[in-house]
């Protein structure tokens, strides 16, 4: 078994794992990534959406749409890379003192990645 250190924490890897479980699952990774020093679980703070579309020129909800668009990706190499587990902070208490046109579009687009991507999550 190989050992790697990720975020403080010592894991260990072994060879042969399945594509499930971090293992090889056959895509090329960018170049500068090593597959054996991904780590398991990745966490990721949803910020900003608002302020891109203002910088420019758009209505708000693109930026909402474009920070989902990033979110799926974000799903779907995190299933091909080996990630395991992906944490997404989405929708802080703040959010909630937006107008309610706003929070039930962002409600709806969260609602529609999690559907969307039910097939990843299983995996």
């Amino acid at each position: 078994m190989e050992k790697v250190k990720i975020y403080g924490e010592r894991e260990e890897r072994g060879k042969g794992e399945s594509a499930r479980n971090g293992g090889d699952v056959g895509e090329q990774l960018p170049p500068g990534l090593q597959r054996e020093l991904l780590p398991r679980h990745v966490a990721v703070i949803m910020d900003g959406n608002s302020r891109w579309a203002r910088m420019k020129g758009q209505p708000t909800w693109a930026g909402h749409e474009a920070g989902y668009r990033s979110l799926q990706e974000m799903v779907k190499l995190s299933c091909r890379w080996g990630i395991q587990v992906l944490t997404v902070y989405a929708f802080s208490f703040e959010n909630w003192l937006r107008p309610k046109v706003e929070v039930d579009f962002l409600m709806m687009l969260i609602e529609g990645c999690l559907k969307e991507n039910i097939k990843y999550f299983l995996r």
